[in-house]
């Protein structure tokens, strides 16, 4: 019975590292500097929804690694020239980044219908 109380709760708390990780994913067919243009895109749009001052960085990993080594530290299912990894990093003072994922899910989702987004854990915790 004591272990009952802990179902549906993480071992650890909790963080907000001010890190949010996408991972997107176009059409299978598209070559790497569509997929780079298409990030681009999608940045922009990701620059408007979060307001300047809170946004200290963001950085795009698009297509495969180059070597087999790189590819086995990635956790994010690349698998092709159509896919990229966003990392949005949040200045010290922000809003909550799970405020963010949610109003980024729910724009990007409806504005590139044809890109698949993944939202990952950005830190060491989740």
């Amino acid at each position: 019975m004591l272990l009952m109380s802990f179902f549906g709760r993480d071992f650890f708390p909790q963080v907000d590292a001010g890190t949010i990780a996408l991972h997107l994913r176009a059409k299978t067919s598209m070559r790497v500097e569509e997929t780079a243009a298409m990030t681009d895109r999608v940045d922009t749009r990701i620059r408007q929804l979060i307001p300047q001052n809170e946004l200290h960085s963001i950085i795009d990993n698009i297509g495969l690694p180059v070597s087999g080594i790189n590819l086995s530290y990635s956790s994010t299912g690349t698998i092709g020239t159509s896919d990229s990894d966003v990392l949005i990093t949040l200045n010290a003072d922000h809003h909550p980044s799970a405020d963010y994922v949610r109003k980024l899910r729910r724009t990007l989702t409806d504005e590139f219908p044809s890109v698949q987004f993944a939202f990952l854990p950005a830190d060491i915790v989740s």
